[in-house]
């Protein structure tokens, strides 16, 4: 397993957008397993977060029972209420077993979910990571750009071909779909 300070530096580095540790992480052989390790960690620790915060709202909150009573009586009490037990008679009736079947609901985080989180977090996590790779990977392979890890190709023009061979910048071998793309949509937005 990686040395923790090594896995915070990458953390930071790659949370602060630095380009050394993107490289670092790139061309390390173990690559794969310190992002794998980090995406775990920083999943476990959001899921550890949650079960805190989740025992502190359990441990905080009011009797269920007392704020359903004064609820109850704070609605009974309004001049609407009487309004309506007046205008329609099983109003009454209606509006406790109403109330009777929502005071069963309580939205109270419990232990052993919270704990569920916790394990389930990472996992989350790390199936997440996965999806998003395989777009990035899958798009990429869809607009065929170059496979090298160094940016784009550095392509010489031909001689004949304009600035007497000059450098420019390698483009996908097929740019068309970028063109149709573009050309699509200014024909939608009516600039074309």
């Amino acid at each position: 397993m990686e040395a923790p300070p090594s896995l915070v530096r990458l953390a930071l580095g790659g949370l602060l957008l630095d380009p050394t540790a993107y490289r670092a992480q790139r061309e390390s052989p173990v690559g794969m397993r310190r992002g794998l390790i980090l995406v775990l960690l920083i999943g476990l620790l959001v899921g550890v977060a949650a079960l805190i915060g989740d025992v502190g709202e359990l441990l905080t909150q009011p009797d269920p029972q007392a704020v359903s009573d004064t609820l109850r009586s704070g609605l009974t009490a309004m001049p609407w209420y009487e309004q309506a037990v007046e205008a329609t008679p099983g109003f009454a009736d209606a509006f406790e077993q109403f109330f009777a079947q929502i005071g069963g609901l309580s939205f109270t985080p419990t232990p052993l979910g919270s704990a569920l989180g916790v394990l389930t977090t990472p996992l989350v996590a790390v199936i997440s990571w996965f999806i998003g790779g395989a777009m990035v990977h899958l798009r990429h392979r869809a607009l065929r750009a170059d496979p090298g890890r160094n940016g784009p190709r550095i392509q010489r023009e031909p001689a004949g071909a304009g600035a007497g061979g000059a450098l420019r910048r390698g483009l996908p071998r097929r740019a068309a779909p970028r063109r149709l793309v573009a050309g699509a949509a200014m024909q939608l937005c009516g600039c074309a």
